[in-house]
């Protein structure tokens, strides 16, 4: 009798295994389906910030020519001519825009490049979580079939 009583434990033992495996499965899919969100949101960032900043350098573009240009007219306004002076003013003008552009272009990519690294740690972690998922689904059934077998055993035995 006892027997007949270790097979049915090892045979709920293996089912029960295979049916923990597959929730515990089921919770590693969802989490690699939301590390693909994620990891999708942060390619989005890194193209969003990658426009943004060719705005922002159009932007200062514009405002460097603009000042340059108003100088100019300044200068002309006045009946003075684009030398000496008014050129090293202009000269630190355009030097001082380029610098802008060069201080936005600069994070814009520090910016693009920590929105890839962060979707690139997501697809990692989206793999890991697909590799728990198909580890879980190999050990339930790995148990259920141990189950399977003592219970046979026990069967066997038993006659």
């Amino acid at each position: 009798m006892a027997d007949i009583f270790s097979a049915a434990s090892d045979l709920i033992g293996g089912v029960g295994s295979f049916v923990g495996s597959q929730a515990e499965a089921k919770g590693y899919k969802a989490a690699a389906t939301a590390y693909d969100t994620a990891a999708t949101y942060a390619q989005e960032n890194a193209q969003i910030a990658a426009r943004s900043t060719a705005i922002q350098e159009s932007q200062t573009a514009r405002q460097i020519f603009r000042v340059a240009g108003g100088q100019d007219a300044a200068y002309a306004a006045n009946g003075l001519k684009m030398s000496g002076s008014a050129d090293y003013v202009q000269a630190a003008t355009l030097q001082q825009g380029g610098l802008q552009k060069g201080i936005i272009a600069n994070q814009g990519q520090i910016t693009e490049q920590g929105y890839l690294a962060e979707s690139a740690a997501d697809v990692g972690q989206a793999q890991q979580s697909s590799a728990q998922a198909s580890a879980s689904l190999a050990k339930g059934g790995s148990n259920l079939l141990t189950g399977i077998l003592g219970a046979a055993a026990s069967i066997f035995s038993f006659l």
